[in-house]
């Protein structure tokens, strides 16, 4: 499963966010069912960031996003970020699905917006 998201940084919060998507990298890449991990920045509009982070399935994301690192990550994308858009990309038998969804964050729990979704 690969989980993108799509941030702008809120008006003069551009480093804040770098600063601290760069800071939850290493701790992003060593958790369970994380098998790779990456950040870039649009060359478009320099507001906008992108994390891509592919997970084993649904239950080692949902696990993260309840950890302290996870929490970490929401309150930075609450705190830093206008909007984001949060993808998700199963493949599954030959299938492959994606959808967005695109919300102003509020402490948001984004793997329990849609509830009775599988996303695997």
């Amino acid at each position: 499963m690969e989980l993108t998201i799509e941030m702008r940084a809120k008006p003069g919060k551009f480093q804040e966010l770098y600063q601290s998507l760069q800071a939850l990298l290493p701790t992003i890449r060593k958790a369970k069912g994380s098998s790779d991990c990456r950040i870039w920045r649009d060359v478009e509009d320099g507001e906008i960031f992108f994390l891509s982070v592919q997970w084993q399935s649904r239950a080692t994301l949902e696990h993260y996003v309840r950890s302290s690192s996870g929490a970490a990550l929401l309150g930075a994308l609450d705190l830093l970020s206008e909007t984001a858009k949060v993808r998700f990309l199963s493949v599954t038998w030959r299938l492959a699905w994606s959808f967005s969804i695109v919300f102003p964050l509020y402490s948001a729990d984004f793997v329990n917006l849609y509830p009775d979704q599988t996303f695997e």
